[in-house]
Parts: C-alpha cells; sequence; structure tokens
C-alpha cells in the first residue's frame, strides 16, 4: 500500500511540473541589445507600393529582400541549392498557413510600424534597403516565387545622400514606461510548447518588455518548440497593443522625448 502511494505522489508531481515551468532569479539584464520594434516613415508617399531590397554594388550578387517569415517563398529562399548550384530547393512542411500579409502597420503622421512576420530577430524589413524595384509591389512580388532578384530587373539604387525611408528604433521597455507611468503593467500569458519533449505549458510574465523578450527568443520556423508563426493571433493582438502605443506617443509629439525606461528594476527579485 505505502509502495502503491507513493507512486501516485509521484506521478501527481510529475504531471504538475510538465504544466508549469520553474524559471531562475535573474537579478541583473542580460547583455546584448534592448528589445526594440522599428518603425519606418518613406520620403514619398509612392515608395511604400514598391518592394524594397538590399544591393551590394560592389560584388555580382543579386537583390536581396527580408521577407515575411512566415511565407513560403520566404523559407524557400533558405532552403538547398541544387547540385549545379542554379536553383534553391525546399519543401513546405510546417503546420501553420502562410501568412500572405504586408509588412506595414499604419501609425499617425505617416509612420509605419514592421509587422512582426516582417520582423526578424537582427535586422527586420526593409534589412537594409536602398533599392526600389521599380515593376515589384508588394502586390506581385510573389508572383517570382521567390525573395532574391536577379540585378536585370529595373531598380533604382539610392545612397546615403538620398534614402527612400527614415527609421527609428523604439525600446520595448521606454514604451512599456511611457504607457504605464504608474507601474501597473498588465500581464501577458504565452504557450510554450516543447515538441520534442511533449511538454506544453502556459508561462505567465508579469509586463510587456519580459513578454516580448520570449517572443524574440522564439524562433521563426522551428520543429522543436513553437514558432513566431504558429502563435500568430496572439502576435497580432500584442502588435495591436504596440501600434496603439506607439501612435500615442506620435500623436503627443514625444517620439524624440520617450524618457529612458531603466530595466534594472524590472530584474530586482524577478523571477523571469
Amino acid at each position: 500500500m505505502k509502495t502503491e502511494i507513493c507512486l501516485i505522489f509521484i506521478i501527481l508531481v510529475t504531471m504538475i511540473f510538465e504544466g508549469c515551468e520553474t524559471r531562475p532569479i535573474l537579478n541583473s539584464p542580460p547583455d546584448g541589445p534592448a528589445p526594440s520594434v522599428l518603425i519606418i516613415r518613406f520620403k514619398g508617399p509612392a515608395y511604400m507600393k514598391h518592394l524594397i531590397v538590399t544591393s551590394d554594388h560592389d560584388q555580382t550578387g543579386s537583390l536581396l529582400m527580408r521577407g515575411n517569415q512566415c511565407e513560403r517563398t520566404q523559407y524557400l529562399t533558405f532552403g538547398e541549392y541544387d547540385a549545379d548550384g542554379s536553383k534553391m530547393t525546399g519543401d513546405w512542411n510546417f503546420s501553420f498557413p502562410e501568412r500572405l500579409r504586408d509588412p506595414f502597420w499604419s501609425l499617425p503622421d505617416g509612420w509605419y510600424l514592421i509587422d512582426w512576420a516582417w520582423f526578424g530577430l537582427e535586422t527586420p524589413y526593409p534589412f537594409n534597403g536602398n533599392t526600389i524595384l521599380t515593376d515589384i509591389t508588394l502586390e506581385n512580388y510573389r508572383e517570382y516565387g521567390a525573395s532574391s532578384f536577379d540585378k536585370s530587373v529595373p531598380h533604382i539604387y539610392f545612397d546615403s545622400q538620398n534614402k527612400i525611408f527614415e527609421s527609428r528604433k523604439i525600446k520595448v521597455a521606454d514604451l512599456m514606461g511611457y504607457s504605464y507611468p504608474d507601474e501597473n503593467y498588465p500581464s501577458y500569458t504565452l504557450r510554450e510548447y516543447d515538441k520534442k519533449n511533449g511538454i506544453d505549458t502556459i508561462v505567465t510574465y508579469p509586463n510587456q518588455y519580459f513578454y516580448f523578450k520570449q517572443i524574440c527568443h522564439t524562433r521563426a520556423v522551428s520543429n522543436v518548440t513553437n514558432c513566431r508563426c504558429e502563435i500568430a493571433d496572439e502576435l497580432d493582438a500584442f502588435w495591436t497593443l504596440l501600434q496603439s502605443q506607439i501612435a500615442n506617443v506620435i500623436n503627443n509629439d514625444d517620439l524624440d522625448n520617450m524618457p529612458v525606461f531603466d530595466i534594472n528594476i524590472l530584474y530586482t527579485n524577478s523571477e523571469l
């Protein structure tokens, strides 16, 4: 009987820990750049309709774009080359649907927030964009079935003296501090499913800073853990919040006057 009771107790404890995740206490923020989002404003209204790519005029490479991470064309760009090196191949074997969407969320005063699906871990669209493809737009680029274009495609190159757009990085912590000066930060939940070990966990984050940090560390495409494309509804809701918060900053004419938020206070006795 005692043996059976012990076994039942062990099973119950195991079930509890499979549904909850214990995280170490961090007393100081990690090194590296602070989590941020990108907003851009075009020099001309027509520019946003055309595909913006990166052009390396010193080499013989192609015109490259940083595309939507949840599109088949973008995934295949990171596939494998054929034996002769002429064509890239790959399979779309992920459970989430393609998300055929533009990269821009509208903001006041001509600004746009870059969409999460177009937001790379290092550099978001439009990347190091310095070239406009004059015949290819956001509406028809998918017809080409790729996000790499030959330099014979009609394009206009812009240099540092004549840029296509201006951009600003907005730190998520600064935006949070501006939006909640009373420090009454809403919490956020995120499903974290470890496919490899079969552990399905709902984690609560005490504010949007920690929530966004986790999103940044979530891979765009993965067969092991949940990826950003698999939690699209949650990210759309969060980007709607960011859109509202940034619009408020712009409408208050505070885009250049946002106070710097000290993230160290978030890590004192934090459990995330």
